[in-house]
């Protein structure tokens, strides 16, 4: 595996993986619940 190959690979995974955030992101704000999960612990009662 060369270097190209790597980054390509590399690339892929994060551009995959900040996709698949937003797609969580999106379905949670799309279900109503709005508790951020970067917010810390909570009640959730907002």
């Amino acid at each position: 595996m060369d270097d190209r190959t790597l980054w390509l690979l590399t690339a892929f995974l994060i551009t995959a993986g900040t996709l698949v955030a937003f797609l969580v992101q999106w379905r949670r704000s799309r279900r109503g619940d709005h508790r951020d999960p970067f917010d810390g612990p909570g009640d959730g009662t907002d």
